[in-house]
C-alpha cells in the first residue's frame, strides 16, 4: 500500500507492502531528500531519476539489516521513480 501526503513544499510517500512495489512517485524535477527505513526486511529500494524504465539510478539501498533514514539531497530532473522487494516499511521524503 501507498500512501501519499503534501505538506508545504515536501511531500511524501509511505510504502508498507510485500513483494515488489513500483511507484511513480513525481512526474517532474525535484529533490530526494530522505528514505526513511522504520521496519527492516531482506529487500532493496531503489530510486531512479524516470518516470518509466529502469535507468538513471540515484540510490539502491538493501533493507535486510537496516533501520535507519538515509539523509540524500540528491536532484533529480525527469521525474522520481521508486521500485522496492521484500516487506520493509519505508518513508520517502521529496520535494
Amino acid at each position: 500500500m501507498i500512501k501519499s501526503l503534501r505538506t508545504g513544499s515536501y511531500g511524501t510517500a509511505v510504502f508498507s507492502e510485500a513483494a515488489v512495489s513500483i511507484a511513480n512517485i513525481k512526474e517532474s524535477s525535484g529533490t530526494l531528500i530522505r528514505i526513511i527505513v522504520s521496519t527492516k526486511a531482506a529487500g532493496t529500494i531503489i530510486c531512479y531519476d524516470a518516470i518509466t524504465g529502469t535507468t538513471g539510478t540515484m540510490v539502491s539501498i538493501d533493507t535486510t539489516n537496516t533501520e535507519t533514514t538515509y539523509e540524500l539531497g540528491i536532484n533529480f530532473s525527469n521525474g522520481l521513480r521508486w521500485v522496492t522487494t521484500g516487506d520493509a516499511k519505508m518513508t520517502l521524503v521529496y520535494m
